[in-house]
């Protein structure tokens, strides 16, 4: 037992302190969130020939990818970020990052894939859902969420963050990845900052302002809330609006800081920064109030039907849970008690 203990230690001597932190951190991490599957892969190191191994999961989130070039709304998965390529697939092999690793290490470490979750931003956002489904998103994966874009022209600084409710801010703390969808109706010219993009290039976009102006307040605040280590430069247009934001972040009510700290606690380890991303095309039913509601209908219809086709759900009474009903609970009065003090 001394020389195997012995042999082990000399073994792990070898592997480089950032891949032993990986695994210390993927072994305590991986339990806190859903069922993985395992599977064995390896990776090069960055500063050494030290080829090192580790079992990371595939996470069964389903994926999707646009229909061609005649559909263009939606942006294929594997441009959209670090994510699993869907079930029947394996991920690629990934650093993850330790708490204690020095920040040089932090920086060249990617972050662990995630799950996505997928937000429609109401109201133009519902043209979406026929495009997701087509993808292959079932519609019970959708949720919906609603960022203002009057809020954003206004400078409502505090109803953005207003507009975070506990279902994205959860999903956000536990390291999803969620999406959100939206149509922009005002057309502008944009110029493209990334390095791959070339010198000039510009296109005339639909990008609602709920998306290039919310999200990056949203973010922001969110990533300074929770306290997380990668604080991303905030820009609007291309331009630095970090003294803009923190200029008004101070001005933040005391309740609206709270209700978002609330969801901290649930901060997945290793977490380095919210993964909330924004997607967009041209609005084709800017406004259309009773379009949206036929939209939302279909929503529903479609919704009920995979219900039913699955099975009636188990009522919470077959696992031990009853419902609550105002007229049947009266703590601890009677029925008549009860009736005889809303008459007085």
């Amino acid at each position: 037992m001394l020389a195997l203990n012995t042999m082990r230690r000399l073994q792990a001597s070898m592997i480089p302190t950032p891949q032993r932190h990986a695994m210390r951190t993927f072994a305590g991490a991986s339990s806190m969130l859903f069922p993985l599957r395992l599977k064995a892969v390896h990776w090069k190191s960055h500063k050494s020939n030290t080829t090192c191994s580790l079992a990371v999961g595939r996470l069964l989130s389903r994926g999707f990818s646009a229909d061609g070039p005649s559909h263009p709304r939606l942006v294929p998965e594997s441009q959209a970020g670090d994510t699993f390529d869907g079930p029947g697939q394996t991920a690629e092999a990934r650093h993850i990052v330790s708490p204690d690793a020095s920040p040089d290490e932090a920086s060249s470490i990617p972050e662990p894939p995630a799950p996505v979750k997928h937000f429609v931003n109401l109201s133009n956002g519902v043209e979406a859902i026929e495009d997701l489904s087509r993808a292959g998103v079932p519609v019970g994966e959708l949720a919906f969420c609603r960022i203002q874009s009057s809020h954003c022209e206004q400078n409502d600084y505090v109803s953005i963050l207003n507009s975070l409710d506990a279902n994205m801010l959860t999903y956000l703390a536990l390291g999803f990845e969620c999406r959100v969808y939206d149509f922009g109706s005002r057309g502008a010219i944009w110029s493209q900052t990334a390095i791959d993009a070339g010198p000039g290039k510009s296109e005339f976009l639909y990008i609602p302002r709920a998306l290039w102006w919310g999200l990056e307040w949203q973010r922001y605040a969110l990533n300074q809330l929770w306290l997380l280590p990668d604080k991303p430069t905030p820009l609007l247009h291309g331009y630095n609006v970090q003294k803009l934001f923190q200029k008004y972040f101070r001005d933040v009510p005391q309740k609206v800081r709270q209700r978002i700290r609330f969801h901290r606690a649930f901060l997945t380890p290793g977490l380095r920064s919210v993964r909330l991303k924004g997607y967009f095309a041209p609005a084709q039913t800017d406004g259309a109030r009773e379009q949206h509601a036929k939209l939302l209908a279909s929503f529903f219809t479609e919704s009920f039907r995979l219900e039913r086709e699955r099975g009636v759900p188990p009522l919470p009474e077959a696992f031990g849970m009853k419902e609550f009903d105002t007229h049947k609970y009266s703590h601890g009065l009677s029925n008549k008690s009860t009736k005889d003090k809303s008459q007085k």
